[in-house]
């Protein structure tokens, strides 16, 4: 028996390691200079070349099947694009389509999850605190997630996103299950923040009114969903400030 148990944990080993490598994106040193992403020759399920600059907002504008998610999965070491290459420099933070907070964790715990790798504890949920109140949910980092709105807790997903103060942010449209609204409130607010920090940003959405709010270089996955060209979506007049007080 322990002879034939043996090679089963070796072949076992083989396979955790293949797991991990999987998971890791294909690094390379020689990214242009002025560029923190490139994408080359990528074919799985798209096929497209995409270079994004430090500090640029870039929104990759198709429908839900046109493989933005998989492009920005390659780009947060989560897969493994084959063929074509993935090259990213510097620290790396993705803002997925569902807000994936822990239930049994306040809002600012979950947020202070991203910087795990600070010694102290209260200098993360300090961080954690300044960038609630950045994105509107100041007076919300003791709610448990199950109290949130759809809207507050897409939000409380950008300030963990946010706070590690990445190179790139990856921001898988969030904006999906909102309300037209609220949509528009979170891109502006999206906006507002990198206009700030000017962190490089890849946004995916499927809403020509998103795109427009968020403004920045537009990429078109799907052609019949390319925007109308026009200035960046001013904030309304009326917009609920109340609620969010530290949204335009």
């Amino acid at each position: 028996m322990p002879t034939t148990l043996e090679p089963r944990r070796a072949h076992r080993g083989r396979r955790r390691g293949k797991r991990r490598l999987r998971r890791r994106p294909v690094w390379h040193p020689e990214i242009p200079e002025g560029s923190v992403a490139v994408v080359t020759d990528v074919t799985r399920r798209f096929g497209t070349d995409l270079t994004v600059g430090h500090g640029e907002l870039v929104v990759l504008l198709g429908r839900s099947g046109t493989a933005g998610t998989d492009l920005l999965r390659c780009l947060g070491g989560l897969d493994r694009p084959v063929p074509g290459t993935v090259q990213v420099t510097g620290s790396v933070a993705t803002v997925f389509r569902e807000p994936r907070l822990l239930p049994w964790r306040s809002v600012q715990d979950n947020v202070a999850l991203a910087l795990l790798g600070t010694r102290l504890q209260a200098v993360r949920r300090e961080k954690a605190r300044r960038v609630l109140e950045d994105v509107g949910l100041g007076d919300r980092r003791a709610a448990w997630p199950a109290g949130l709105t759809p809207d507050e807790a897409a939000r409380a997903a950008l300030a963990r996103g946010l706070v590690s103060r990445p190179d790139l942010l990856l921001v898988d449209d969030p904006f999906a299950p909102l309300a037209a609204g609220d949509r528009r409130r979170l891109a502006r607010t999206v906006r507002r923040l990198w206009e700030r920090e000017r962190p490089a940003v890849l946004v995916t959405t499927d809403d020509p009114a998103v795109a427009r709010a968020l403004g920045g270089r537009v990429v078109p996955l799907d052609p019949t969903l390319a925007p109308t060209p026009e200035a960046p979506e001013a904030p309304a007049p009326d917009a609920p400030e109340k609620e969010h007080p530290a949204c335009p």
